[in-house]
């Protein structure tokens, strides 16, 4: 019996300790974005800002040194997050031109072609394999990975399943700096010494919090750099976007704002200029709005988002239009940040029937939402089974105290 108490024990334990944190955990992407202030201030590139436009990117740079110790550069260069997938460097995956990273000085690409990037986070240490990481420039291809390999560095944690992280290193070219054109080594490259500075945000597999919680409100944000590519929201601009007709041309954008912070409450109808004040559609003014109907949602396990927007609506100009999805309840994968906030990302369609608008009849209207989802705590049979648990360790151990 004691045997059995021990096993029992350690699985309810186990199952506690499981929830504290991720050890050895793969990482699944970086982005490259500035994090100094965010991290509290183990970012460093602040120091090596560059402005471009009122914009600051100094979220990664990079330099040469010639073996006479001459810059290759005149100062250093940068590049940040940007690309087709929100810039995030999958780990596993070979990566072209400017998929995941953009220089602010025109002609230089990056990529993973060669090689496809690794990572793990242990014990708040990360270790890194970006032997594959390629700048394209001037007709060569030069490897600026780090010089053995593995690099290793600290991060800090935001999230079970997230951590700023900050990475320099230098590599020295030997051989493997080739013509684009023949992918012929040149030899005049070998020596050059590379710098490389990185910084973002990492981003593990998670360690999801069981159970179903009930949704109370909902930002609508752009998040693509830090939900390290779970958004789509490179392709447009702002948290939630609307197309009327056809999906083409720039989107209708609009984002967070109002008496409630911006948020979508769930369970509440709320009006035009209550979670977003809207923007300019056609020269009409369009605002999103819950007016015919509550809005309810549940997050499952961490990792699936399940939402009724069968009352949405949206007021554009003296038209007031009901435009829900027309799949119904939305059913969407979430990416967990801590116990009760989540990325969501939202796409849905409507089209408008005769008996909603005859002037605008069987006209589709498409939409995209992102953002932050707040939740309560989990549901009380989330913690019963727990308990329960704990419980029957109790009576076993009373019972054996009995016997003896």
């Amino acid at each position: 019996m004691n045997h059995i108490t021990k096993i029992l024990m350690g699985v309810v334990l186990g199952g506690c300790m499981a929830s504290g944190g991720v050890i050895a955990a793969s990482i699944q992407s970086l982005t490259f974005q500035e994090i100094s202030t965010m991290s509290g201030g183990i970012g460093t590139s602040a120091d090596n800002v560059v402005w471009s436009g009122g914009d600051a990117y100094g979220a990664g740079w990079f330099n040469g040194i010639t073996p006479q110790g001459i810059p290759v550069l005149s100062n250093n260069q940068h590049f940040y997050s940007a690309g087709s997938i929100d810039g995030a460097m999958i780990m596993g995956s070979q990566q072209g031109n400017n998929a995941f990273a953009v220089a602010t000085i025109p002609g230089f690409n990056f990529n993973t072609l060669s090689s496809a990037p690794s990572g793990t986070i242990n014990n708040g240490n990360m270790s890194l394999n970006l032997s594959g990481l390629t700048i394209e420039s001037q007709g060569q291809s030069v490897i600026v990975a780090a010089n053995n390999s593995s690099l290793n560095t600290s991060v800090s944690k935001i999230s079970e399943s997230r951590y700023f992280y900050t990475a320099d290193w230098t590599h020295t070219s030997n051989n493997d700096v080739t013509f684009l054109s023949t992918g012929a080594a040149n030899p005049l490259a070998n020596g050059y010494t590379w710098q490389m500075h990185m910084e973002g945000i990492a981003r593990v597999d998670a360690t999801y919090s069981l159970g179903t919680k009930t949704i109370i409100g909902m930002s609508i944000e752009e998040i693509g750099d830090r939900s390290a590519g779970f958004s789509n929201s490179a392709l447009n601009t702002g948290g939630g976007n609307a197309y009327i007709g056809i999906q083409a041309g720039t989107p209708h954008s609009f984002v967070s704002a109002g008496s409630n912070d911006g948020q979508i409450l769930m369970h509440s109808i709320q009006g035009a200029g209550d979670f977003t004040p809207g923007g300019d559609l056609f020269g009409a003014m369009a605002q999103p709005n819950t007016r015919y109907g509550a809005p309810t949602g549940t997050v499952t396990d961490g990792t699936i988002l399940d939402i009724d927007l069968s009352g949405w609506g949206l007021d554009w100009g003296s038209n007031q239009f009901t435009l829900p999805p027309d799949a119904g309840t939305l059913s969407m994968a979430i990416e967990e940040v801590d116990e009760t906030h989540y990325f969501y990302t939202l796409d849905w369609t409507h089209m408008i029937t005769s008996e909603e608008n005859s002037q605008y009849a069987n006209m589709n209207t498409f939409w995209h939402l992102e953002g932050i989802l707040v939740t309560a705590v989990p549901e009380p049979e989330t913690y019963a089974m727990m308990l329960a648990g704990l419980g029957l360790v109790g009576f076993m151990a009373k019972r054996r105290r009995k016997q003896l």
